[in-house]
């Protein structure tokens, strides 16, 4: 089933044209491993609140005028279970093979920043991500996963800023991506 939650609003163009970024368009992408099967319409309803207060993950980038288009398009979401495969035969083969296309192929067909796969197995869950590094850095990717699993589990919705500072020198920390 392939599923996507939207942001409810109209549209908002953001410009980057001061993004010191050298490839703005750069994807990470991982899985979480969870002990727990997760319930996939709970999830995405998750999903949905925590779209609420991070918008800019359901955006979409667009390189040729370097600006983020967010409308109510939403992020690419898709899930399986298989809960008759054993927990030690999963992999990362045995999850794409479980698809038509990799999350990375969906990531790219759907042009939203951030898409999400859930796996279910019989008694773990697979959660694999895939997200454009313009929308934000790990640490507003974990900001966003935390306020899911706050809305998963019916706690109030915390807002965690990106962790963004500056180094003694007034520079930004740089690294190699």
């Amino acid at each position: 089933e392939t599923v996507h939650a939207s942001l409810g609003i109209e549209s908002l163009e953001l410009s980057l044209a001061d993004c010191t970024l050298s490839n703005p368009a750069y994807d990470f992408a991982g899985t979480f491993i969870y002990p727990v099967n997760i319930e996939p319409n709970k999830f995405k309803l998750a999903v949905e609140s925590a779209l609420a207060i991070y918008p800019i993950f359901a955006a979409r980038f667009r390189p040729d005028d370097f600006t983020m288009h967010m409308s109510n398009e939403g992020i690419y979401f898709e899930t399986k279970s298989t809960k008759g495969v054993a927990d030690e035969d999963a992999s990362e083969d045995r999850i794409n093979g479980l698809y038509d296309k990799t999350l990375k192929e969906r990531h790219e067909e759907f042009k939203a920043n951030c898409s999400l796969r859930l796996t279910n197995f019989s008694s773990k869950a697979f959660l694999s991500f895939n997200m454009r590094h313009v929308c934000g850095d790990g640490d507003s990717f974990f900001s966003f996963m935390h306020t899911i699993s706050e809305a998963y589990e019916g706690k109030p919705l915390s807002r965690r800023p990106p962790r963004l500072s500056r180094l003694p020198n007034g520079g930004w920390p740089k690294m190699d991506h």
